[in-house]
Parts: structure tokens; C-alpha cells; sequence
């Protein structure tokens, strides 16, 4: 499939090309350029941005087209007024006009309009595509290439409008790059020059819809979202390095914006290095409402993530299988992994159901996770104060164990039957550091489990500091080698409620008030081959929360990136 995305990409017929200073660009960082490199654009097949700051509205490439812009050059956002940026999909902010606006302005009515509408399916940055500084729109054989940067600026924002309503006089936009409903589109710079993507606003590159596309030799410096591929096609990212954001690094979807359901199939994301501020690092989901398969990372580096360095989260009924972790490098993570079956269920033809049937609920299965290596794993959150003690956390939907952290049930969903995650899950050769720290007491946690909830925090600390695996089938943890760089009283391993799971040729350092390294709570057919002891827990019913200890006195251990 490589072989064709190659064939494919767009190649310029010859070196002649159009400078877009000859159609009256300034390039002088003052001027309004937009007019000139539209009118470039749309006589010549190859426009060229030399050395200059070219300060632009909305950029649209047409098909068989190429822009090169060149390592003294520089495209940058120019301050957003009427009519200077594309306007985001008419059906969506059309809508809220004719409602819930118009009816009244306070804060309540635009709280209860943006629950029913802006989020019903995703969120406003995510249901409007066009609204960018460059947009690729409908093409075919298109090429952005070069060593120069494409910088939002200030001017692109990473948060939607007041309410969610799109103002016409401001019209600012909130997307660097987005390619939509596309195929054959090379976005890349060269081993020496990156191109350079800057403060992109709520996502910096966004591909919708596009097929037989090429991202290589890119810097991203995120603002929210680094790069997001979605409802996408034959798509291969290669050498980019992803840093900052308040979001995912590399995202992988499937969602509505496009009001279809769209599969995701055959993406390879290799030898990159990212980093998240907030979130995670490697992402599949959240928006999960076509199903997403054959997916491949490998040699990718995690230089940090707030949440998990690998997530895999099925949350609006996406069917995800064939997904192919190798060679994954991570330090300064929250969590090594976090693959878990939700229901948020934000997807068409539910409406307002007032309980979840069976058939709306996705799958994870044939899984692989190979050769990772792993250090300062769940080192204290120094925005929290304290570590959430997090682990590899596994986590199927398991028929009467819907909670929400704490006692309390949630009715919509009481009515579900068991959905284990698995089959063919597999994670092997892992070498964990973990920071450790955690107390004997925590063994007893039974992890939360919000079937709307996807984040890595809400599910509280894990009562084993190497993997916590539960409501899952034919799940295989083998060659792990996990070591706490701190004392750790929890064991290295809790199965919970699985089956056909094995725990092969492990080793894990053990606390000194721990008893055992594998605990089994209601876990049938679990098998445990190597040096560790395991546990029978028996029926395990705690269902206590335990405030994870405030580690007030431990000074953060300081990010060390290779920039």
C-alpha cells in the first residue's frame, strides 16, 4: 500500500514556477498578501513564497497545484476581520442563528444550545473544517512543500467563538491546515529544512476524508492539537517531530463532521518524536464513530504526556482492530498505555436514548504492542501536587460495574451486557521505569470506570504499578521488566474479572510491605509463567475511593527533551 501512496503523490511537470511577488505580494510582514497569492495560485501550476513574511487570509490550493515555500520565507496569519478568512460550514452556525440564539442571549441558553448541538457529535473545532489559513479543499494532486514555516500566529486562537457562534465581523479562524474530502496531497519539507508549522490554534494540521496522502519532514509547535487524521485513507506520517499543545500530539479519528461515517484504515505513523503538554501522546479516538483499522506506529519517541503515551479509546461505537505498536520510546508519561471500551455514543441515529442498547458499543481487538522502553513513568503531576500513581490500564465495559468513581451507578447503561476489551491483545518486551511511591492501601482501589468518560485521571490511581487489566479476553503481557524508581507496595500486576489471559516471562520489582507481585480478582484462566508470585484475591467487592497520597515534598523531575 506504501508503494501506491508513493506512486501517487503530486510531481511538478518542470522547475519553472510563478513568484508570487510578480502578482503583487510585498512579503514585507505589513502588506495584505492574500489577493496576490490567490491570483498566483490560480494562473500557475507552482507558486513559490521567497525570502519574505507574508502576511495572508485563507489560502485555497486547487488541484494539480504546488506551494513551495521557501526557507526564508514565511506564511503567517494576518489579523482575522470580515471576510479575510473562509467562513466555517454554513449548515453548522446556520442552525444556531435560527434557534437557540435568537431566543435569547444569556449564558444558559448558549450552555443548553452548545450541549445539543455543537457537541452532540464533536466539538466545534472538529465540526468546522474550512475555517483555516490554508485550505485543501476537494482536490486531487496537491503538493505544499518546502522549508519555510506556516505560523498562526496570535491570530488563529485555539478556543471557539463566544457561544459557539460564528461572528461574521471577526471571522477569525481556528485551524492552520486542513485538508478535506482529498487525495494525492504531499505536505512535506527535506531532512535539512523542515517545513515548520507554528501556533496553530485549535489544531495545527487536520486531514478530514483524505486519501493517498503524504506528511514528511514536518515541525509542528502545537497550540492545542498537533496533527489529526480523521475518517482518512491510505496516510502515511513520517519524521515528524509534534511539541507543546494542550492535546493530543498525534491523533487518529473517525468522526461526523463530514455527516457520514467514514472508516480509518492503512495509517503508518514511523520515526517521528512527539511531546503533549496535557494529553497524550499516540492517540486513537475519541471520536470513534467509523470503524478504524490497519494502523501502524513504529519508531516513534513520547518525550512526554500528561496523560498516556499509547491511548486507545473506542467511546461512539467504532470497531477498532489490526493496530500495530514497534520500537516505541516514552519517558516523562503519565501512563505507558490506556486502552479502554467506553459509551459516550456521540454519533447519529441514537437521539436521546435513555438507555444504551447493546449493539452501539465498539470493539478493540488484535492489538500489538512490541519493544517499548519506558522511564519516569507517573513521576508526580506538579500541576496537581501529587502523583495519580497511574499503570498500563486495560479496562473492558463489564455488565454491572458501571460506575462513575464512586458508588453511584449510571441507569442509561445498568441494562448492558459484558463487553470484555480483546480479543488477541498483546503487549511484549517492555522495560518500565516507573516513578513508584505507591502505598500498600492502594491495592484495594477498584479503578473508576465513567463509560463516558476516556481520560487516563478519571479513573484515580491503580492498585498495580505495572499493568491493571480488567473485563478482558485473551489479553498477553510478556517479557516485562518493571522497576519502581521509588519504593512500591502495590503489586506489579492486578488481572480483574478476565479471561484467557497470560503473564509470561515477567519480572517486577516488589515493595517491601507487598506480599506478592500478581493479584486475581475474580480472574479465570489467568496464566502466570516466570519467577512471580501471584495472589488469588478471591471475590473482590471493595469499592472504597482512596485519596491518593500528596506527595507535597518531592520536587518534579524536570522534562529532558532532545530538541
Amino acid at each position: 500500500m506504501l508503494l501506491a501512496v508513493l506512486l501517487l503523490l503530486p510531481i511538478a511537470a518542470s522547475d519553472a514556477y510563478c513568484d508570487a511577488r510578480a502578482f503583487g505580494a510585498a512579503g514585507d510582514g505589513v502588506s495584505d498578501d492574500t489577493a496576490a497569492i490567490t491570483a498566483a495560485l490560480g494562473a500557475c501550476d507552482h507558486v513559490v513564497l521567497r525570502k519574505g513574511s507574508y502576511l495572508s487570509g485563507t489560502v485555497r490550493l486547487r488541484s494539480h497545484s504546488v506551494l513551495e515555500i521557501r526557507a526564508s520565507a514565511a506564511l503567517l496569519a494576518i489579523k482575522a476581520k470580515r471576510g479575510r478568512y473562509a467562513r466555517p460550514e454554513a449548515d453548522f452556525y446556520r442552525k444556531r442563528k435560527k434557534t437557540a440564539w435568537n431566543q435569547g442571549r444569556n449564558r444558559v441558553m448558549q450552555r443548553r444550545f452548545n450541549a445539543w448541538n455543537q457537541d452532540r457529535f464533536q466539538d466545534y473545532g472538529h465540526s468546522n473544517l474550512d475555517d483555516a489559513l490554508i485550505l485543501i479543499h476537494d482536490c486531487e494532486n496537491v503538493t505544499l512543500r518546502g522549508g519555510g514555516a506556516v505560523d498562526g500566529r496570535s491570530e488563529i486562537p485555539h478556543t471557539e467563538p463566544l457561544g459557539g457562534r460564528f461572528d461574521p465581523a471577526t471571522n477569525y479562524p481556528t485551524k492552520l491546515i486542513v485538508v478535506k474530502s482529498s487525495k494525492n496531497v504531499a505536505i512535506h519539507g527535506s531532512a535539512g529544512e523542515p517545513l515548520r508549522l507554528a501556533r496553530g490554534g485549535w489544531i495545527t494540521l487536520l486531514l478530514n476524508n483524505a486519501s493517498h496522502a503524504v506528511v514528511r519532514h514536518v515541525d509542528v509547535a502545537a497550540a492545542r492539537d498537533g496533527v489529526n487524521v480523521i475518517s482518512s485513507r491510505h496516510v502515511k506520517l513520517d519524521r515528524l517531530h509534534v511539541r507543546g499543545g494542550s492535546d493530543d500530539a498525534i491523533a487518529l479519528k473517525s468522526d461526523w463532521a463530514l455527516r457520514r461515517v467514514l472508516p480509518m484504515y492503512d495509517v503508518q505513523v514511523t520515526n517521528s518524536v512527539v511531546r503533549s503538554e496535557k494529553c497524550n501522546g499516540l492517540q486513537i479516538g475519541s471520536e470513534t464513530v467509523g470503524n478504524i483499522s490497519d494502523i501502524l506506529f513504529h519508531n516513534v519517541t513520547v518525550l512526554g504526556a500528561a496523560k498516556a503515551a499509547i491511548s486507545i479509546v473506542t467511546m461512539d461505537g467504532s470497531h477498532i482492530s489490526r493496530v500495530r505498536y514497534e520500537r516505541i520510546r516514552a519517558q516523562n508519561v503519565q501512563a505507558l498505555a490506556f486502552i479502554v471500551v467506553g459509551a459516550r455514543l456521540r454519533r447519529p441515529g441514537i437521539g436521546d436514548a435513555q438507555v444504551v442498547m447493546d449493539e452501539w458499543i465498539g470493539t478493540i481487538s488484535d492489538v500489538s504492542i512490541n519493544n517499548v522502553l519506558a522511564h519516569n513513568v507517573s513521576a508526580p503531576n506538579a500541576w496537581k501536587g501529587y502523583s495519580y500513581n497511574y499503570s498500563t490500564h486495560l479496562d473492558g465495559l463489564a455488565k454491572g460495574r458501571w460506575t462513575s468513581g464512586s458508588k453511584r451507578s449510571v441507569p442509561a447503561y445498568e441494562a448492558l451486557e459484558n463487553h470484555p476489551l480483546g480479543p488477541r491483545i498483546s503487549i511484549t518486551n517492555v522495560r518500565a521505569e516507573v516513578w513508584g511511591k505507591g502505598e500498600a492501601a492502594m491495592k484495594l482501589w477498584e479503578p473508576a470506570h465513567n463509560p463516558k468518560s476516556y481520560v487516563e485521571r478519571n479513573v484515580g490511581p491503580s492498585p498495580a504499578f505495572g499493568a491493571f487489566v480488567r473485563n478482558a479476553v485473551d489479553v498477553t503481557l510478556e517479557k516485562w521488566d518493571v522497576r519502581a524508581a521509588h519504593n512500591d507496595d502495590r503489586p506489579a500486576f492486578v488481572f480483574d474479572g478476565v479471561r484467557g489471559n497470560r503473564l509470561v516471562n515477567s519480572a517486577a520489582d516488589r515493595g517491601a510491605a507487598s506480599a506478592f507481585d500478581v493479584g486475581l480478582r475474580n480472574a479465570a484462566d489467568v496464566a502466570v509463567h516466570g519467577g512471580l508470585k501471584a495472589v488469588d484475591e478471591g471475590a473482590f467487592e471493595v469499592r472504597q475511593r482512596i485519596k491518593p497520597p500528596l506527595n507535597s515534598g518531592l520536587p518534579y523531575p524536570p522534562y529532558f527533551f532532545d530538541t
